[in-house]
């Protein structure tokens, strides 16, 4: 799964809408909520759903500030600037973590860890990080929310567990190391079990149940994204 670091330069963004709509993101997020909302992300073209993604701000107080999932591809919308009458590449992130620009994890900090990112010549959004210091980040960042106070959503939904019933698609989920269901029941009404697989979230447990018993027990690798039904369902998984 590859690390991004997206960018924010309040001095360049930082409209009326967003100063208020940022500390609502922290406080979600404290609670293990896990709020939705786009970025842009320059000139990268490849974010896939899935992918981590970290926010880094720019100018002052100058540090990691967030933290996050890719919920969808990479696309494009209108540029954030309304003067320019261009498209921007963007991805819509699911934020597992905000904290407040006074709480971020500092420059010097990731300097020092030498994980072979620009932190003081980071020039725009999409940034990758090499696939060796991915987890070196990823512990950084835990130490740091620790430091603070603050746990992500990743880490506040490890103690969920979750229970699945696979009798008919249990061999070709288990082979490919996923579960899948519809968005809704065949008359379009919504269905519960369907909305949880939206909650699922890094860390938490699946107790899969076939034929009267648990199969097997697994640990959620990523954030639900949306996907076909899979050829190897055959004629299983009608809902």
């Amino acid at each position: 799964m590859p690390t991004y670091i997206l960018t924010w330069n309040p001095e360049r963004w930082n409209p009326e809408e967003w100063q208020r709509a940022f500390p609502v993101y922290v406080r979600q997020t404290k609670t293990g909520k896990m709020p939705e909302f786009d970025w842009s992300t320059g000139n990268r073209k490849t974010v896939q759903t899935g992918d981590r993604l970290f926010l880094f701000r720019q100018h002052t107080e100058r540090g990691l500030i967030g933290s996050g999932y890719a919920s969808g591809p990479s696309h494009v919308k209108p540029h954030w600037n309304e003067s320019r009458d261009d498209l921007q590449n963007c991805v819509t992130v699911r934020w597992d973590c905000v904290v407040e620009p006074a709480n971020v994890l500092s420059v010097a900090e990731l300097e020092a860890a030498n994980l072979g990112v620009p932190w003081s010549a980071l020039l725009g959004s999409g940034v990758v990080v090499p696939e060796q210091s991915t987890a070196r980040l990823e512990q950084l960042w835990e130490h740091h929310l620790e430091a603070i106070g603050r746990r992500g959503a990743e880490v506040k939904s490890q103690g969920r567990h979750w229970w699945v019933n696979q009798n008919q698609t249990y061999e070709a989920e288990s082979r490919g190391g996923y579960v899948w269901s519809p968005k809704r029941n065949k008359n379009g009404a919504r269905n519960q079990f369907y909305e949880n697989m939206r909650e699922l979230a890094p860390g938490d447990r699946i107790f899969s149940f076939r034929e009267g018993y648990i199969a097997a027990v697994g640990v959620v690798q990523s954030y639900c994204y949306e996907a076909p039904k899979p050829n190897e369902f055959g004629a299983a998984g009608k809902n």
